[in-house]
């Protein structure tokens, strides 16, 4: 064989690995801070909280999965009210993609600590809360889960 023709072998080759490697490359895992004002952590995945349990086979379904590519981070302020400004630094202070919060007062308190980081507020209605002053404009950087009848809920986007 050519020198020449060795070397262009070799070099394809390298390129050819270098390609196939980036391109299977795990994509960036997704972080998502989930505060509850009493829930364990422990209950709050499938098989637990039957609300979690809605929420992470939706999450399942639209192809996020724990550990592959989603790295879920729980709190609870185990029914203390008074630990939610403490909860609202210590979360917004980990930098998540997203922030999912169910409570009035929890939600407040994330909204003093971030405005930059997505809030996903499960509420009955936020413009009656004042968390947005209207549906159809409002602004900020919370979303919301409105909380319907019963245990099943309805996703919304505010």
């Amino acid at each position: 064989m050519k020198r020449r023709t060795f070397i262009t072998l070799i070099g394809g080759t390298a390129a050819a690995w270098a390609l196939a490697a980036r391109a299977q490359q795990p994509a960036k895992l997704k972080r998502v801070a989930i505060i509850h004002p009493a829930t364990k952590p422990d209950d709050m995945r499938i098989g637990g909280d039957p609300n979690f349990t809605i929420f992470f086979e939706e999450i399942k379904r639209l192809g996020y999965v724990e550990g592959v590519n989603l790295t879920v981070d729980r709190y609870s302020a185990e029914g203390r009210f008074d630990r939610f400004p403490e909860i609202a630094h210590e979360v917004v202070a980990t930098r998540p993609d997203v922030i999912y919060a169910l409570s009035n007062p929890l939600i407040f308190a994330l909204k003093s600590e971030t405005r930059t980081i997505p809030i996903v507020a499960w509420t009955s209605d936020p413009v009656v809360n004042g968390i947005v002053s209207s549906l159809a404009r409002p602004g900020g950087n919370v979303t919301g889960v409105s909380i319907a009848a019963g245990s099943e809920f309805t996703a919304k986007r505010l």
